[in-house]
């Protein structure tokens, strides 16, 4: 594990994968900019409209991962922690990868760990068990 008691610096340039997805009937968009290594550096999730309670928590989740990452929490470990969180909206996406998932913040962690997370990554950190769910309900 990479551990670190200072914030990585983030490249000036970074190269991002950004998702939109339905789920329960409402719009979410996530972009995960990454550390020239691949790993996330970076995470902007939008739900809601702007100035909505739900805009608002997204943004503030979004700081907190972002920051999570940047002072080297591993992704893998994130997700173990957010996968699985329930609340509405839930149920069915028309996210072919992530058909079904239990919250937006469950989608957001399973989407991270398909698109960043390793084998290898949740060997080191003991987290293997989440990737292995992730990829199995992503089948």
């Amino acid at each position: 594990m990479n551990h670190t008691s200072s914030r990585e610096p983030l490249p000036r340039r970074r190269s991002g994968v950004t998702h939109t997805v339905v789920i329960g009937g409402a719009a979410v968009s996530m972009t995960a900019n990454r550390f020239a290594d691949g790993r996330p550096a970076e995470v902007f999730a939008k739900w809601g409209k702007e100035g909505s309670t739900t805009h608002g928590l997204m943004d503030a989740f979004s700081i907190v991962l972002s920051l999570a990452l940047q002072y080297g929490v591993p992704a893998e470990v994130v997700v173990a922690k957010l996968a699985d969180i329930r609340f509405e909206p839930l149920g069915g996406t028309d996210d072919p990868d992530l058909p079904q998932v239990t919250s937006v913040v469950d989608w957001v962690a399973r989407r991270i760990a398909l698109d960043h997370v390793s084998e290898e990554d949740t060997e080191t950190t003991g987290q293997l068990f989440i990737l292995d769910d992730v990829r199995r309900k992503a089948e």
